[in-house]
């Protein structure tokens, strides 16, 4: 049965769009609780590209319908919540769909 991921970028800095070193930090901790990958997408983002890369250590495939997220509010509160309260991060919020 194939598993597919759909994590969240890591902590980054405006207007650069890099990962913080706390959002690279976070980013190797949550490495360590998945598996290899066999396909690694990511948005055009140079902070979803760099948390792509460090989880997987692969060169993502863009995928320009990966854009900037289109949610709700209370989803968007949830996020922020993650943000401030996962010991991973907002990334470290995974979503497995089998």
């Amino acid at each position: 049965m194939k598993r597919v991921y759909v994590l969240r970028h890591g902590e980054w800095k405006s207007p650069e769009d890099k990962l913080t070193k706390v959002g690279k930090q976070k980013a190797l901790e949550l490495k360590e609780h998945l598996p290899d990958f066999e396909f690694v997408y990511s948005s055009d983002f140079g902070r979803t590209k760099d948390t792509a890369e460090i989880l997987s250590n692969k060169t993502p495939k863009i995928d320009n319908r990966a854009g900037v997220l289109d949610a709700s509010r209370d989803q968007l509160d949830m996020i922020k919540n993650l943000r401030e309260s996962h010991p991973l991060g907002v990334a470290g919020a995974i979503f497995e769909i089998e």
